[in-house]
């Protein structure tokens, strides 16, 4: 069990992703959706360029950040929500994403896909930060799911974790990165 090797920190990039505090002590795990993985990414992908996804996170590598869509995205009610927390259906789904893509259409698609990337790293690394009061005895965060082929978001999410947390894949424990749901 990730407890009897804990502190350690799971984090399930799906659609939607998730973290998992396992711990020695019970009384300190939990569980809690951090915010959007890949569904916003696709959701982009499939409207802008006829694709399922950013393959290795390619074209928003290629982009920039758009900041007053990164304002936007980083004042979604989703934060004000206390943990344990799960993000809903409508969040960040093709509702939410259509009306952003609207608003910001004189977008490149390489600067929307950019900064939707880079929001879904920074609402992982907020929603980590924000709630796991134990952060300071974890020193590992052991990453899983598709998102983790997205080596472009899996760099930025390295750059904004906090010194001293080592993002790495689950293989890595054994379990195969691309299978854990």
């Amino acid at each position: 069990a990730f407890r009897d090797i804990g502190p350690i920190l799971t984090l399930n990039i799906g659609g939607i992703a998730n973290c998992q505090l396992a711990h020695a002590d019970r009384s300190k795990m939990m569980a809690f959706d951090t915010g959007p993985g890949n569904v916003m990414m696709d959701h982009v992908m499939r409207k802008r360029q006829g694709k399922a996804y950013d393959k290795n996170g390619d074209l928003a590598h290629s982009g920039k950040v758009d900041d007053k869509l990164m304002a936007r995205l980083k004042d979604h009610d989703f934060f004000k929500r206390p943990v344990p927390r799960s993000a809903w259906r409508l969040d960040f789904g093709s509702t939410y994403a259509d009306a952003f893509m609207a608003d910001f259409s004189h977008l490149s698609d390489a600067d929307l896909m950019a900064t939707v990337t880079e929001f879904a790293a920074y609402a992982i690394t907020r929603s980590i930060v924000d709630n796991v009061g134990t952060l300071n005895e974890i020193n590992t965060i052991m990453a899983s799911g598709g998102g983790t082929r997205n080596g472009y978001l899996m760099q930025r999410l390295g750059a904004l974790m906090p010194k001293g947390l080592r993002l790495t894949l689950s293989d890595e424990f054994g379990i195969p990165a691309a299978f854990k749901e």
